[in-house]
């Protein structure tokens, strides 16, 4: 679980994170599983489980499946925003890479650099059994070097990572 704290300060609540595995199993909210995207017995879905991903909110929730995405708002769960999904992201990061153009990509890359640190940061805390204080100006844990030596490991040579990158 993730908190980060509310960013006007005062008090104010602060902000969770939180990611579960389930066994390769989800709660079938909603739809969730029902695509027929999803549901011809690949490795996403079987007549016994169902796969996805369902994101909590202030205000509703978000089901994401290969297929696509759709909300519901409310306690009343009432159908909101979705779509189709968003493409196939590997195939537009080779393509973008073999034009020479991140303008190419439909998110830009610091979207996928924050997304694994947030993973990167939850493997140390949980291989360390312990909570991670961040300093975000720095990427660094704070007070931790033992955490902060598993962001890297040691490279065979002549393979080596520059230093202050």
């Amino acid at each position: 679980m993730f908190e980060f704290n509310h960013p006007t300060g005062g008090g104010e609540k602060k902000k969770i994170l939180q990611f579960e595995v389930r066994h390769w199993m989800t709660n079938p909210e909603e739809s969730l599983g029902s695509r027929s995207s999803v549901t011809d017995n690949t490795y996403m879905t079987s007549a016994s489980n169902t796969v996805g991903n369902i994101f909590y909110g202030s205000k509703g929730f978000m089901l994401k499946e290969v297929g696509g995405w759709e909300t519901f708002m409310g306690k009343e769960r009432t159908p909101g925003e979705s779509d189709k999904g968003g493409g196939d992201h590997y195939q537009n990061f080779i393509d973008a890479i073999k034009a020479g153009n991140p303008k190419k990509l439909t998110a830009p890359i610091e979207e996928g650099f924050y997304s694994c640190l947030l993973i990167h940061l939850a493997n140390i805390s949980y291989r360390l059994g312990r909570t991670l204080h961040i300093d975000t100006g720095k990427l660094q844990v704070i007070d931790d070097v033992e955490a902060n030596r598993m962001f890297t490991k040691e490279y065979r040579k002549p393979y080596t990572l520059p230093e202050n990158v």
